[in-house]
């Protein structure tokens, strides 16, 4: 079991790494069903969404 959360948590890394922000959070999600007490999954869910909301608001005018 450890073996597959930490292959997601490498995957939502990777995905993080590629602005990939959905699927990052999803990845991490899917560890919290398997553990969720996961700290390290929780904080890159945390990450990733506020990576997405800098992404939004870089591509935002205000005009």
């Amino acid at each position: 079991m450890e073996a597959k959360i930490d292959e997601l948590l490498r995957k939502a890394k990777v995905h993080v790494a590629k602005g990939q922000f959905d699927k990052a959070i999803a990845t991490a999600e899917s560890v919290l069903a398997i553990d969720a007490g996961n700290r390290a999954a929780r904080s890159l869910i945390s990450n990733a969404k506020s990576r997405q909301m800098e992404a939004l608001r870089a591509n935002t005018s205000l005009e």
